[in-house]
């Protein structure tokens, strides 16, 4: 698990990957990684596997956001505001 959280740490620098929303939110907001998924209803490691989505397409948002295992309404309001 640790090579996979360093991979999400390397992803959020790069655009094309939901790591960098939720860094972006975590940063204003000065939220850790535990408050972060708290927010998301989900466990740091459903957390970690979704730092390294790719960013759904608008056209398809909704329906590849209820593919993941966090709180969709959530993480709606987090792209909307990062």
């Amino acid at each position: 698990m640790a090579e996979l959280s360093n991979l999400a740490r390397q992803a959020e620098s790069r655009n094309a990957f939901v790591a960098s929303k939720l860094a972006a939110y975590q940063q204003a907001h000065g939220l850790d990684d535990a408050a972060l998924a708290a927010q998301l209803g989900c466990g740091l490691a459903d957390l970690t596997h979704l730092r390294l989505r790719a960013l759904p397409h608008p056209d398809r948002f909704q329906s590849e956001v209820a593919h993941t295992h966090v709180n969709a309404t959530k993480l709606t309001q987090i792209f909307s505001v990062a």
